[in-house]
């Protein structure tokens, strides 16, 4: 899954194929908690670049569902990163997203996984400017998880963040 990440933020050609090769070993065999992850990833692909979004839709719900079936708090991060900021806004208002995207910082901080509990903290930031909220609200939120991505030395999180606190 961390093979994911950094084909998606470098070399994004690379990224589908990932996904792929984590769909065909779930299928082949068996299901576990990473699965989630790819099955949440496909459906961002599905409608991102093919544009399915009913499919997108109901691979994203069977990721939820492998969440809970797996009980693997871990992956949340990752797999809420995709659903709520990929494949959820085409079906729900974008607002909807904003819970879950904190839910899924607060517990990946909780679970140590830092990288992907900023990745939801900068969707949460994005989101918020995009819903309308109070631009006072949006700089707060900014400033606040800014301060944390730079504590952790994500930078590149942080560079994400600037242009909606400067527009707030």
């Amino acid at each position: 899954n961390i093979l994911a990440l950094y084909a998606y933020l470098s070399d994004q050609k690379l990224y589908p194929l990932i996904i792929f090769r984590i769909v065909q070993t779930s299928l082949s065999h068996g299901l576990c908690p990473d699965s989630a992850f790819g099955f949440a990833s496909y459906g961002g692909l599905l409608s991102c670049v093919f544009h399915d979004i009913k499919g997108a839709f109901r691979f994203g719900h069977l990721s939820l569902h492998l969440l809970e079936k797996f009980e693997a708090k871990e992956c949340v991060g990752r797999v809420y990163l995709v659903m709520y900021s990929l494949i959820n806004g085409w079906i729900e208002s974008h607002s909807a997203s904003l819970e879950p995207l904190q839910f899924a910082y607060a517990n990946q901080m909780r679970c140590g996984d830092i990288q992907y509990a900023l990745m939801n903290a900068r969707q949460y930031c994005t989101l918020l400017y995009y819903c309308g909220v109070e631009l006072s609200i949006v700089e707060k939120a900014c400033k606040d998880y800014g301060q944390v991505m730079m504590e952790h030395k994500h930078e590149l999180f942080y560079k994400y963040t600037l242009p909606y606190r400067q527009a707030s």
